[in-house]
């Protein structure tokens, strides 16, 4: 049985994680490939830096994966102080578990429009610019 006090170093730990990809898919990935009020500025900042937001997408998706369990540990520990604030507490983590997952879904998106030059090569930079504003 693993006791209490390993519990909290590995949730502790895995918060660590939560905050590092956090703040590496935000800080370093999305505010600096966002153009503000430039959508085609920063679809080809994405196109350029495409392994870059690879990462970051790939952070979030640690992000996503190691923050429920991580709720669930603190859930765990400090159950016998305060049930109905923890449950609470855990339905609002998994209620933002999902928005996050579909977030996900959106995130990627512009890569996956942008990569197909194919489809991108029948519009002019004019006529795309309506279309990548959601970016």
């Amino acid at each position: 049985m693993i006791s209490d006090k390993n519990l909290a170093r590995i949730a502790g730990f895995c918060y660590l994680i939560v905050i590092g990809t956090g703040l590496f898919s935000e800080v370093f990935v999305r505010q600096a490939l966002r153009v503000p009020n430039d959508a085609l500025a920063t679809a080809h900042n994405i196109q350029a830096n495409e392994m870059l937001f690879r990462w970051g997408f790939t952070a979030d998706i640690i992000n996503f994966v190691v923050g429920l369990p991580t709720i669930l540990i603190v859930y765990f520990l400090f159950k016998r102080t305060n049930k109905l604030l923890l449950q609470l507490a855990v339905a609002f983590v998994v209620i933002q578990t999902a928005i996050i997952a579909v977030n996900l879904l959106n995130q990627i998106t512009p890569l996956l429009l942008l990569s197909n030059d194919r489809y991108l090569n029948t519009f002019q930079p004019n006529q795309l610019a309506p279309f990548l504003s959601f970016i």
